[in-house]
């Protein structure tokens, strides 16, 4: 795949919901994070985002979080006691 390649994922919010975005396979995944919680109406830090059970962290890029054309990361609100 060439550097700028995009592909297709899916975040999938506690709920079952699923929303999917197309990324850029080497721009971090702070973009999407940031929008996805905005559109969960909470803040980017207050949701977990999860690749095959690993936390993603903003800095992540598709490439080197090993995401493919249609992975799936799961979107969890975190919940203060």
């Amino acid at each position: 795949m060439t550097d700028g390649a995009v592909i297709n994922v899916k975040v999938v919010d506690q709920d079952g919901t699923e929303v999917h975005y197309k990324v850029r396979r080497t721009s971090t995944l702070a973009g999407l994070m940031h929008g996805h919680a905005q559109r969960l109406g909470t803040s980017a830090t207050s949701v977990r985002f999860l690749f095959d059970g690993v936390r993603l962290r903003s800095s992540d890029t598709p490439e080197s979080a090993e995401l493919e054309e249609g992975s799936a990361i799961d979107a969890l609100i975190e919940v203060v006691a």
